[in-house]
């Protein structure tokens, strides 16, 4: 390969790579959004839910986030089949977990952590 090649083939690469972050943002930003309506939508069906909580790579930044990259949510509260039946419907694949629990060290460190919504 020639240098001129080489040159051109690094930043075509440099092309394609900064086009899939850019994706990537989007992607992040559409699933944040699409965790807000989730939200909404476990706050007025689901009652005695207390909080929704968003974690995990759509949540955190510093987190890895790819094309199969799922939404993370967590309540407390509120019946979690009735949450997953909802979270079924989105366009993300989306894992609901309870935290209810507040003597369970993982629920408490997701609610100290996490985004409430």
């Amino acid at each position: 390969m020639t240098d001129d090649e080489l040159r051109r083939y690094a930043e075509r690469l440099n092309t394609l790579n900064r086009a899939h972050d850019e994706a990537m943002k989007r992607r992040r930003e559409e699933a944040r959004a699409e965790a807000q309506r989730l939200a909404h939508r476990l706050y007025e069906a689901l009652p005695g839910l207390k909080a929704v909580y968003g974690f995990g790579s759509v949540f955190e930044p510093r987190r890895p986030f790819t094309e199969r990259s799922d939404i993370d949510l967590a309540i407390e509260g509120g019946e979690l089949i009735d949450a997953v039946k909802i979270c079924l419907h989105s366009t993300f694949p989306v894992d609901v977990i309870d935290i209810s629990d507040p003597a369970d060290p993982i629920s408490r460190d997701i609610r100290e952590r996490a985004v409430r919504l």
